[in-house]
């Protein structure tokens, strides 16, 4: 088989489409999680990990998982870093660009690349080639190729960090884009490799490694959390 990244010959790893990592706090005490249909007719599964298929050979796999790495202590430990907090902004100083970008980029390209009918809406066309390339190189372009905008989801006082929910195709602003909430957050990732600077604005991670974590406003999360609940089973009767 090939691998997606490098497009070698050889045996491939199960890959994780999204990172363990990210599955950390959906996981109950026996480590199990559900998926919950948004198909009619498709049935709940039980998972005792992340979604995993064929993807990449031993090498590009270990080249992801730095990223990974990375991505896992900047989200749940934050080591080292000072948040300076706006009315609805934390900006994170100190992030490591390089590193930040080849991790969402990594995600977006994996989801594009994926059969699992989760991520079935990501289709990333010629851009898959661009971001396939970015990432075996180590490029993380400029701060306004391919993009991710990163909004912290905060319900009741508490980081809404329990579910992990892909979405289909949205425009943003005349762009098209993927939503995925999970670890907390709202990650939206544009695809397109020339967005204007007024497109996102301040909102994406600069060259100097300032992060800004945008606070989603209550309203939007009241509007989400009950988008989701609409979508749970009913409760059987007693």
């Amino acid at each position: 088989m090939r691998c997606r990244l490098c497009l070698a010959e050889g045996d491939l790893r199960k890959s994780h489409i999204l990172p363990e990592f990210l599955y950390s706090a959906v996981y109950d005490g026996k480590h199990q999680f559900i998926t919950i249909p948004l198909e009619p007719g498709e049935p709940e599964r039980l998972h005792q990990k992340g979604l995993r298929e064929r993807l990449l050979c031993p090498s590009c796999e270990q080249l992801l998982g730095k990223h990974e790495r990375f991505a896992s202590q900047l989200i749940f430990h934050q080591s080292g870093l000072d948040f300076v907090r706006t009315e609805r902004t934390l900006h994170v100083p100190g992030v490591d660009y390089v590193a930040f970008r080849l991790f969402t980029l990594s995600l977006l390209w994996r989801m594009g690349e994926s059969s699992h009918s989760a991520f079935a809406d990501v289709r990333l066309g010629p851009h898959a080639e661009r971001i396939r390339m970015m990432l075996l190189t180590g490029n993380p372009g400029k701060p306004h190729q391919y993009p991710c905008v990163v909004r912290a989801v905060i319900w009741r006082k508490e980081q809404l960090r329990g579910a992990i929910i892909p979405s289909g195709k949205v425009m943003v602003r005349g762009y098209a884009a993927y939503r995925l909430l999970c670890a907390g957050f709202f990650w939206t990732f544009y695809v397109s490799s020339h967005l204007t600077d007024s497109a996102v604005g301040r909102a994406v991670i600069r060259e100097d490694g300032i992060l800004p974590l945008h606070i989603m406003p209550d309203a939007q999360v009241e509007h989400f959390v009950r988008s989701v609940a609409a979508l749970m089973p009913d409760e059987p009767e007693a």
